[in-house]
């Protein structure tokens, strides 16, 4: 779990988040969006660009952004 937990949070960094607070139940970012909007199109797509790539990986964890 801790690997994979782990694995998120590189990628997610790779796709231009800013990592705030990260635990295992939840994971604060920072984008450099200008309003709430753009910030959570550009966070579902990077939760849909982490499942499509490793499908396998994050097949079990429950991404929900909020």
């Amino acid at each position: 779990m801790k690997k994979v937990f782990h694995l998120l949070a590189k990628r997610l960094q790779q796709l231009g988040m800013h990592l705030v607070y990260a635990n295992f139940i939840k994971i604060l970012v920072a984008t450099e969006k200008h309003t709430p909007a753009e910030a959570r199109s550009c966070i579902d797509y990077a939760l849909k660009k982490c499942v499509q790539e490793n499908q396998k990986i994050f097949k079990y964890i429950g991404l929900t952004p909020c």
